[in-house]
């Protein structure tokens, strides 16, 4: 038997129901013979006179047509859920009526342990991170770009050979981190809170300003001059797959490869990471 519930029929009420569909017309005494539940029949059929489910006249009863009884019932829903979600309009306008941003819904202050805390934070990056560091950078997150992460850094200074994503300015203002697109972490000036503290800033016009920062000197700053040879060297050591070799080198995966291929074959390495070894220390005796 179909489930007829949502009519809002009790299990007798749909047994009567389907009983009346499939004669058409019939008198109480018709149906008896079919009816095995305890209920009452003729007191079943009534209601279902009352629900605009069934007609009667003279004790016979006939069966409103099922298409006409779902087309009324969606049509009260969808009157019901109208009205709901006008109601629920309302009531939105109304909270944003009284709503009120606070300081502590933007900023939270973080002091003490700072260092773990930043840790953390930058451990859940998932697409990109962007570093303003204010004086010499001293390492890339590359277990960040192991795993697939874009990371770019402005610095004031640049270690050698230079990693990828690493841009130089004269002067950078602020040291800063953006995590993706949903938190920015400052780290302050010690004397303020008496010992280490950072400020987390979460989307707002204020991490905007924040992130339109980063983006226009990164804009200004030059890439500083590094070699093909060194920027694979250094993405090897990075770990980064042979796709993201290519990205990070602007060049197709097949170059790559074939990049990587003739390092291995220059040093006699077994592997890449070998290849990438030898490559640096070969460049550290050149350079000294």
């Amino acid at each position: 038997m179909a489930d007829l519930a949502v009519l809002g029929l009790s299990s007798a009420q749909e047994a009567a129901y389907e009983l009346l569909i499939s004669h058409r017309r019939a008198t109480v005494a018709d149906l008896r013979p079919h009816w095995s539940r305890v209920e009452a029949l003729a007191e079943v059929l009534d209601s279902l006179v009352a629900a605009g489910l069934a007609r009667e006249s003279a004790a016979v009863y006939t069966a409103v047509p099922p298409r006409a009884v779902f087309d009324s019932v969606l049509a009260a829903d969808w009157r019901r859920l109208r009205d709901a979600r006008e109601y629920a309009e309302v009531l939105a306008r109304d909270h944003r009526a009284h709503a009120r941003v606070t300081a502590a819904d933007v900023v939270e202050v973080v002091t003490g342990n700072v260092h773990d805390r930043l840790v953390r934070e930058l451990r859940t990056t998932r697409r990109e991170l962007r570093r303003l560091v204010r004086g010499p950078v001293a390492e890339v997150e590359h277990d960040l770009i192991a795993r697939g992460v874009t990371v770019r850094v402005l610095c004031q200074d640049a270690p050698s050979p230079v990693p990828p994503g690493v841009r130089v300015l004269e002067s950078v203002p602020v040291t800063l981190y953006l995590v993706d697109d949903r938190l920015a972490i400052l780290p302050v000036d010690e004397d303020r809170y008496g010992e280490p503290a950072a400020l987390l800033v979460s989307p707002s016009e204020l991490h905007r300003a924040m992130v339109l920062l980063f983006e226009s000197l990164w804009e200004r700053a030059a890439a500083p001059a590094a070699s093909e040879t060194d920027r694979l060297i250094e993405l090897l050591l990075a770990g980064l797959t042979d796709e993201g070799i290519g990205r990070a080198l602007g060049v197709s995966t097949r170059t790559a490869q074939r990049r990587i291929a003739d390092l291995m074959t220059e040093g006699g390495a077994r592997s890449r990471f070998q290849a990438g070894v030898q490559a640096a220390l070969r460049n550290d005796r050149n350079s000294g």
